[in-house]
């Protein structure tokens, strides 16, 4: 890392941005496995699926907050750009989810579970330096 790179692995908001990333990247993987089995057998995960969308969508947005403030550390404008349709993707699964729109909660939720877990792929790859 070169002395004009403003960003230090160490820094407690890029810790508070990985950490939050990283959990929304589990998370949507989680709710990937949960959704096949949701659409498999209903009955029995729907609820839980559920509860870890309401989770999953507060984490996309703690990370989305963890990426507003490391972008006025960093100047890193992508990241945040990501991390806030991330939650926005995030948001717009929850209500997809309660309207009971299957076929496009699906659809969004495929989209949402690669957009989670590159965010989370981006995040631990030094955000602000000049190759990411």
């Amino acid at each position: 890392m070169s002395d004009s790179t403003p960003t230090k692995t160490s820094d407690s908001t890029l810790s508070f941005l990985r950490i939050s990333a990283g959990l929304l990247g589990l998370l949507c993987a989680a709710q990937l496995v949960l959704g096949i089995l949701t659409v498999a057998d209903e009955d029995a995960t729907k609820e839980l699926h559920g509860v870890i969308g309401m989770i999953t969508g507060l984490v996309a947005v703690i990370a989305a907050v963890a990426a507003v403030l490391w972008k006025r550390r960093s100047g890193n404008v992508g990241l945040m750009g990501h991390a806030l349709s991330t939650a926005v993707l995030a948001l717009l699964q929850i209500g997809l989810g309660e309207m009971e729109l299957k076929t496009l909660h699906i659809t969004v939720g495929v989209v949402m579970v690669v957009s989670g877990i590159a965010l989370a792929t981006l995040a631990f790859r030094k955000p602000g330096s000049p190759l990411a």
